[in-house]
């Protein structure tokens, strides 16, 4: 294009940004404003995007102060790209403390990024205080309590655990089952959590068994933590082996 305008920038930065190209994007924002072009609100979207997905925290906080200096007032998602960008560092106090200073408030995005970090962090005060929005702000989706009872289990409050899964029985409300799938020969291999119908599901597990065994092995040791179940440091271990059945289909 002879003359590049603030949509054409826009699009580029924002596409590369959404397919993981941070620097690109980065690169194009300083092309554009050395062309004297004004970037909109939709330019910072994708700079701020660019910048949470590759875990360049400064870069980000500068992008934004340029964007308020730039006269563009900040939307939901402008606000939700910087709790992004925060939470994906582990600087949940920092991203908390954001929120609170949030001159809107906040949708169910920025409460569930914030309660994924506040889990991933065992940060249990903030993680209720997210958990607890949510469930205002949208007390039928089963989300939320399944985010919120994996919060509980993550720092081994079990009872709590146990009256979240209440609260969406009493509901009424059902979480869907995770499923994930594969076609390998023009055939669909189907597999959904806690269901062992697959024609094939002794010897997947027996592989599954024997690959398990190799790379523990090797040293490798199970990352348990993150099996939120109550239950033995062996029955964990079980679970995270049969959990990536899809990716052995492909083995």
């Amino acid at each position: 294009m002879p003359i590049k305008d603030t949509k054409a920038w826009s699009s580029m930065i924002v596409g590369m940004a959404i397919h993981g190209l941070a620097e690109d994007a980065m690169e194009a924002f300083s092309r554009m404003e050395e062309t004297k072009v004004k970037p909109n609100h939709v330019t910072f979207i994708g700079v701020l995007l660019a910048c949470a997905h590759s875990g360049r925290v400064l870069e980000g906080k500068k992008y934004w102060s340029s964007m308020l200096e730039s006269g563009v007032v900040p939307s939901m998602e402008h606000y939700g790209c910087m709790v992004d960008l925060l939470c994906r560092a582990n600087l949940v106090e920092e991203a908390c403390t954001f929120v609170e200073t949030m001159p809107i408030s906040s949708d169910v995005v920025i409460w569930r990024t914030l309660l994924v970090a506040c889990k991933k962090n065992r940060n249990m005060e903030k993680g209720e205080i997210a958990g607890s929005r949510l469930l205002e702000l949208e007390p039928l989706n089963a989300e939320n309590y399944v985010l919120l009872s994996n919060l509980y289990a993550s720092g081994s409050e079990w009872a709590k655990m146990s009256h979240v899964r209440k609260l969406m029985k009493d509901k009424g409300i059902k979480a869907v089952p995770g499923c994930s799938s594969i076609e390998i020969d023009g055939f669909m291999h189907e597999f959904v959590m806690g269901d062992c119908s697959h024609p094939e599901a002794k010897e997947i597990r027996e592989i599954l068994r024997d690959i398990s065994e190799r790379v523990c092995g090797d040293g490798y040791e199970p990352w348990t933590l993150d099996v939120l179940h109550n239950v033995g440091d062996e029955e964990k271990e079980s679970v995270l082996c049969e959990h990536n059945w899809p990716l052995l289909m492909g083995y």
